[in-house]
């Protein structure tokens, strides 16, 4: 598991098992990017999960200046 905030780029990354730059790549088509197709599969598929996660946590602890904090508990791997 890990815990982050509940940034989607954070979300994606925890749930696909990568670092936050991987996700950028993989998002944005980066050409020259040396990624498996098994990391981008891995990475779109979090991104759909990620988004709803992202979406359904940003309220959390943001009022009155707090942050949001997300614990991701992959159980697939």
């Amino acid at each position: 598991g890990a815990i982050g905030s509940c940034r989607r780029g954070s979300v994606v990354a925890a749930l696909a098992g990568v670092s936050q730059t991987t996700v950028s790549l993989v998002l944005n088509n980066a050409m020259g990017a040396r990624l498996s197709t098994a990391t981008r599969q891995r990475v779109r598929e979090a991104a759909q999960i990620g988004s709803l996660i992202a979406g359904e946590c940003a309220g959390l602890g943001t009022r009155r200046g707090g942050h949001g904090q997300l614990l991701l508990l992959n159980a697939a791997r």
